[in-house]
């Protein structure tokens, strides 16, 4: 391969080097820029929903209190209701009614709603940190870190990529019927997704799991964590208003809010699919309730991550990225380090130069400057 290199370079009379490096950023730019200049370019849209109004009509559940406070300050933020059973019924019947128009849309169109996403949070993505903040007490570097950029990144990612994932895949079959047979499987809209989230990013969590319903030709129910619930309302506003001027029923993504009972309520509900990410213990309770209708599973559950730390290993730097690890988002993060495990050789100068730097950070709200996040609940 390299001699064709020296060949082709010798013929256009420029060096190996150059021409590897044009060769890299040919590749670059065609995997990865032009599908997003390009082949995600809006799709005309269609006329504005004429259904009504963007913003819901009907009410936002109607059972217990949930309490919403920063827990960086102490202070009040809006609360919300509980859904009760019957109204996250009805919350499934609205998205899947949305879907039905939705799931006959092509991957342009679905595109063209992926970047009007992406265009909504990268003009409002001070307002998306700031909310973030308030809610769970991070700083506003873990909220543009955590919330808007990887948001950003898949919603980039789906556009990119996300047809190819769906198209139709072959499937070799028995050589005595390969004259007469073929085998496929092809993908399509399952009709609604029930997702149940946490609460250690509230606006990522909901924005990256709704995106790939949709850009499957899905609707989507989303139970957000009663941790987090604050934000619900204006999360499914600002999705509402986007669904809406691209000329699709706003229905179409239903944030509900609620407790147990509430999340139990849309395991059952007739949705299609659930998505879970929790602990492991409540994953065993959506299981065994989507058991009894067979409604197909997926669970993303916690776990206990190990850092481990060699005897060869750059100290100084070990301890930074330990720190990261253990404090980002206060420890309330899917990958964060939760168990340590260092050499003998080094134990001691590891726990020594460690506590010297955690001496010195400071816990407390983002809005004074402070360096670590708070932890939702004690």
């Amino acid at each position: 391969m390299l001699g064709l290199i020296a060949i082709v370079a010798s013929y256009l009379g420029i060096s190996m080097q150059t021409l590897l490096l044009g060769l890299l950023i040919g590749y670059l730019t065609y995997f990865w820029i032009t599908p997003i200049l390009f082949t995600a370019r809006r799709a005309p849209s269609r006329p504005k929903w004429k259904g009504g109004d963007y913003k819901r009509e009907y009410v936002r559940g109607s059972g217990k209190d949930i309490p919403c406070r920063n827990p960086a300050t102490g202070e009040e933020l809006p609360g919300a209701k509980a859904y009760t059973p019957e109204e996250v019924k009805n919350a499934r019947l609205r998205a899947s009614q949305a879907a039905k128009d939705w799931s006959q849309t092509d991957f342009t169109e679905r595109k063209a709603l992926m970047m009007d996403i992406l265009d909504w949070i990268l003009d409002n993505q001070e307002l998306i940190a700031r909310k973030s903040c308030e809610e769970t007490g991070k700083t506003m570097a873990e909220a543009s870190l955590g919330e808007v950029m990887t948001t950003l990144e898949k919603l980039r990612w789906l556009v990119a990529k996300g047809e190819q994932c769906l198209q139709p895949e072959n499937r070799d079959v028995p050589l005595l019927l390969a004259f007469t047979k073929s085998a496929r499987v092809e993908w399509y809209p399952m009709g609604v997704i029930g997702i149940i989230v946490p609460w250690n990013y509230p606006f990522h969590n909901v924005l990256s799991h709704v995106a790939t319903a949709l850009f499957a030709g899905n609707g989507a129910v989303v139970k957000v964590s009663e941790w987090a619930s604050s934000s619900a309302k204006w999360i499914e506003d600002v999705l509402r208003e986007i669904i809406g001027k691209r000329g699709y029923n706003p229905d179409l993504v239903q944030i509900i809010t609620g407790y147990g009972e509430t999340g139990a309520a849309l395991v059952q509900s007739g949705v299609e699919k659930v998505l879970f990410i929790g602990s492991p213990g409540v994953g065993k309770l959506v299981m065994k309730g989507a058991s009894s209708t067979l409604t197909p599973v997926i669970l993303e559950l916690g776990g206990k991550d190990a850092f481990v730390v060699c005897d060869d290993a750059d100290l100084d730097h070990a301890i930074d990225i330990a720190i990261r690890g253990a404090f980002i988002n206060c420890g309330q993060n899917c990958i964060s380090a939760e168990r340590f495990l260092v050499q003998d050789g080094i134990y001691d100068e590891f726990l020594k130069k460690i506590l010297i730097k955690l001496k010195k950070t400071r816990q407390g709200a983002s809005c004074k400057g402070l360096r670590l996040s708070m932890i939702v609940e004690e």
